[in-house]
């Protein structure tokens, strides 16, 4: 029941995930041409100026040291600091790749991903129904918004787009992702089935099952950040460079996406592929993907 309640999530993202990009095709191409008419770089109007200030500067504002892992407390605080310098002006945000402020926003990623502020670090206090639920773009959605890089994914599908951010945010997601799933794999065929009890710090806990819902979650969130990334490699919002980007993920880690998969999610990713290479957007490199996936 429980793999079955996974396919029928994994199957309403894809559903979701193909229409979103056969409309961000749709909407590409009437931007390509509106473009094309006006002379003018369409993708560089939507992304913000980079006056992103100084580490140090940060720092002053109340920014935590960057050398050390944030407590969930400092996390708190940091998404609220960025949410009044956005309040503020978009442009002051950190920013991948810049000189002023991108070992910031490496650290806003990094935090993001494996410290207090981790969306995978509750998965143990999840009931069932609530794990499956991650497969819906409503939860998805909240979690974005609440999460440390909230200021960032909230704008996604809007006006402004912050595209090498979210590239490389997701980007980093599925190298996290898939750590996580090499790992887990690892243990998985020890435990003896779902049920399997091993001593967990000096204590009887049913492992096994901890394994398998650790194993779902991430399966869930590997797809949606991969479905992500070839979204963004024939968005035709973003700049050519954020393009470019997202297709170098897929090429670096789809071979190693797919087999950790289940079917039905391979099949559902190689389906959202071929529709972003089709999209007039589509980045060198991005059909190659599709035709060898």
């Amino acid at each position: 029941m429980r793999g079955r309640t996974m396919r029928v999530r994994i199957m309403r993202v894809r559903i979701i995930r193909v229409g979103t990009i056969r409309a961000r095709t749709a909407i590409g191409a009437a931007v390509a041409m509106l473009c094309a008419a006006m002379g003018a770089g369409c993708a560089d109007e939507l992304t913000p100026a980079d006056r992103s200030l100084s580490v140090a500067q940060y720092r002053e504002m109340g920014l935590p040291p960057l050398t050390r892992r944030w407590s969930p407390q400092e996390c708190s605080k940091v998404r609220e600091l960025l949410r009044q310098i956005a309040e503020r002006d978009l442009t002051l945000l950190p920013r991948h790749a810049s000189a002023d402020s991108g070992a910031v926003f490496r650290k806003l990623v990094s935090e993001q991903l494996t410290g207090g502020a981790s969306p995978t670090s509750f998965v143990s206090q999840l009931a069932e129904p609530q794990l499956e639920e991650l497969g819906s773009e409503e939860v998805a959605a909240r979690l974005a918004e609440d999460s440390l890089l909230g200021v960032y994914l909230s704008l996604e599908g809007e006006g402004p787009i912050f595209d090498r951010e979210l590239v490389e945010y997701n980007g980093q997601q599925v190298v996290k992702l898939l750590e996580t799933l090499e790992t887990l794999a690892g243990f998985m065929p020890t435990t003896g089935g779902s049920r399997a009890e091993v001593p967990v710090g000096g204590l009887l806990g049913n492992f096994g099952e901890s394994l398998a819902k650790a194993k779902r979650l991430s399966q869930l969130l590997l797809f949606r950040h991969v479905a992500r990334l070839a979204g963004y490699g024939s968005d035709e919002r973003l700049r050519s460079v954020a393009r470019v980007e997202a297709v170098s993920y897929l090429a670096a880690n789809l071979g190693r996406t797919l087999p950790l998969l289940e079917e039905d999610g391979r099949s559902a990713l190689r389906e959202l592929l071929r529709e972003a290479a089709r999209s007039p957007g589509a980045a060198p490199g991005l059909a190659k993907l599709a035709e060898d996936a």
